[in-house]
């Protein structure tokens, strides 16, 4: 799977990117919002891994521009600022989960495997409703 993860934190970046490829995931990183959409237009991803509050362009913001720009890919926000509001607000705005930090690895990778899966049934999904209507 190849995962983007979008963090102001270098160390967050890094730690993620260790459990992520220990996996076996292709894992790529951006420090803020704009560099993530960058990063997104030269490569798509699988599955995004974002912070929600970064300088410049926040995880809330960068959630936004991607729908509109058309993309498709999971989204798990993330935040130290564990609040039910901002897990609620990055719900409604289309991502698909939140973990709080500090978090642990097994709480990470059990989270990414549900997202793989959901992907998984939702490509199968798909291709099963194309063959029917073909």
């Amino acid at each position: 799977m190849n995962i983007l993860v979008v963090d102001d934190e270098l160390g967050l970046r890094h730690t993620l990117t260790l459990i992520l490829q220990a996996e076996g995931h292709t894992v790529r990183a951006a420090a803020d919002g704009a560099a993530g959409l960058e990063r997104l237009a030269e490569t798509p991803a699988d599955l995004i891994i974002c912070d929600v509050r970064m300088p410049g362009l926040d995880g809330l913001s960068f959630l936004e521009k991607y729908r509109e720009a058309g993309g498709t890919a999971l989204v798990i926000m993330m935040s130290a600022y564990g609040d039910d509001e901002a897990a609620l607000e990055a719900i409604r705005r289309g991502a698909y989960d939140f973990i709080a930090k500090p978090f642990r690895a097994d709480q990470v990778l059990l989270v990414v495997r549900k997202a793989i899966e959901r992907e998984g049934l939702r490509r199968e999904v798909e291709q099963l409703h194309d063959e029917l209507v073909a």
